[in-house]
């Protein structure tokens, strides 16, 4: 079934070109796709932002500065390494780049710029919030990436509208934030485990593929012969 997608990219684009092939392989499917962009100057080169824009021919770019009008330092942290502005720009991103579409797709798309697709999404259309049975951190739910229709994921992401309120009874950390919006405010949520990715660090490249081939869900139906090829040569090296 050929479907009208709307993939809605937020954040940095350091990582557009290098995915880029995957993304038309593995996301677009075939699909009729609209690409839309949200980021903030501060994050983003001007000459990335152009050559994205080239390449992936959004139907709608939003690069303007974040000014959020409540204090989300005074948060507790779940650790030291969270970072609540970059959290609570994600979340604006998103809300934002949501309001600038219509109601006129089959699905809506949440997705980095930095996950690379190992296989297809198979797109399913309900009334839930599909989101991966991966990469739940420190006990929270994946907020990497998420698809349904409009209605549903509206809710998902308008996730910022709530942040102050969900902040007063949950620790400042992505994961946590996202699973305590889904538990509080009762979202329909499906947890989906036939998508596999990674997110792109160019230094563990291959440790990265390993990990697709050998240690998520690997089903055998969706490896092309380059992907059995490039395991077995890992494999021969003792990466695997």
């Amino acid at each position: 079934m050929n479907m009208r997608i709307a993939i809605l990219f937020t954040g940095r684009i350091k990582y557009y070109n290098d995915i880029y092939n995957n993304i038309v392989d593995k996301i677009v499917n075939n699909n009729q796709i609209d690409f839309y962009l949200s980021t903030s100057p501060e994050i983003t080169d001007e000459n990335d932002l152009k050559e994205f824009i080239d390449l992936y021919k959004p139907v709608k770019v939003i690069n303007e500065p974040i000014n959020h009008n409540f204090d989300y330092n005074k948060y507790e942290k779940l650790s030291c390494w969270v970072r609540p502005k970059n959290i609570c720009d994600m979340w604006y991103n998103r809300m934002r780049i949501f309001n600038a579409i219509e109601d006129k797709y089959d699905i809506i798309l949440s997705y980095r710029l930095d996950l690379n697709p190992f296989n297809y999404i198979n797109y399913e259309i309900n009334n839930f919030i599909n989101i991966p049975l991966c990469d739940d951190y420190s006990g929270g739910i994946n907020d990497q990436i998420a698809y349904g229709n409009y209605n549903e994921m509206k809710k998902y992401m308008n996730l910022y509208s709530y942040l102050p309120e969900i902040l007063n009874s949950c620790l400042m950390h992505p994961e946590t934030i996202l699973k305590h919006y889904i538990k509080k405010y009762n979202l329909n949520v499906k947890r989906t485990v036939n998508f596999i990715y990674y997110i792109i660090n160019n230094e563990n490249y291959g440790m990265d593929m390993v990990y697709c081939i050998s240690k998520k869900y690997v089903f055998t139906e969706d490896l092309t012969e380059d992907d059995i090829k490039q395991a077995k040569i890992m494999k021969e090296n003792n990466y695997i």
